[in-house]
């Protein structure tokens, strides 16, 4: 078998694993997702580069399938821990807006 081959097989088994990963649902909502190419992503409304930012600075959790010696790979982020993220930065003079009313 030659080295290409091999590494096709492997590039073919991160994709099947990626595609299980992002197949997983939890109350309707997928649990892995994808950093869009461009725009936004959906579920979030976070743009490509603001999703590498937080996974930079470990403030999301994300799973990377790269083969082994591999150039290039696929990131994906824990949807729920974005969704955290975004909770944790809820603007508390919002709810007091409401109090003073």
């Amino acid at each position: 078998m030659s080295t290409t081959t091999i590494t096709t097989m492997k590039s073919n088994e991160h994709k099947k694993r990626a595609a299980n990963l992002l197949a997983e649902h939890e109350g309707g909502m997928p649990i892995w997702v994808r950093a869009p190419a461009k725009g936004l992503e959906p579920y979030t409304g976070l743009s490509r580069g603001r999703m590498y930012a937080l996974h930079r600075d470990g403030l999301v959790r994300t799973a990377s399938l790269k083969p082994k010696g591999a150039v290039r790979g696929v990131r994906l982020f824990n949807l729920r821990s974005l969704l955290d993220f975004i909770a944790s930065c809820e603007d508390s003079g919002a709810s007091s807006a409401n109090t003073n009313g």
